[in-house]
């Protein structure tokens, strides 16, 4: 059993890599204030889970945005957003529901990204 602990700021940094690993009970990260932020600079970002991913957002909103495409998939059928594109596709059927379906012509949306500069 071992603690650290601090008063004002920990930092930890490797030349190569940083491993954490919890057999048994998991691992907890908590931010009481202030941004979480995880960044992979120079490469791709790997989120993987035996069971249940939830993402949420208790009181603002939840933006996902890539470059080139977002494709959300599950059991063959997918959704695809790609070159101002969006395909739904599904091996079954595809349900839409609603109260009232409106169509306008067509709009976007500019989402600034990330830049990586000097990483």
């Amino acid at each position: 059993h071992t603690d650290f602990s601090a008063l004002k700021r920990f930092t930890v940094a490797a030349g190569e890599r940083v491993s954490l690993y919890a057999q048994k009970l998991g691992i907890k990260m908590f931010a009481g204030k202030g941004k979480v932020e995880i960044q992979a600079q120079g490469d791709e970002m790997t989120l993987d889970a035996l069971k249940d991913i939830r993402i949420s957002s208790s009181e603002g909103k939840l933006i996902i945005s890539a470059k080139q495409e977002i494709v959300l998939t599950s059991c063959g059928g997918y959704i695809r957003i790609a070159d101002g594109t969006v395909e739904c596709a599904a091996p079954d059927k595809i349900i839409e529901r609603g109260a009232v379906w409106q169509k306008f012509g067509g709009q976007s949306i500019s989402q600034a990204m990330q830049s990586w500069e000097n990483a």
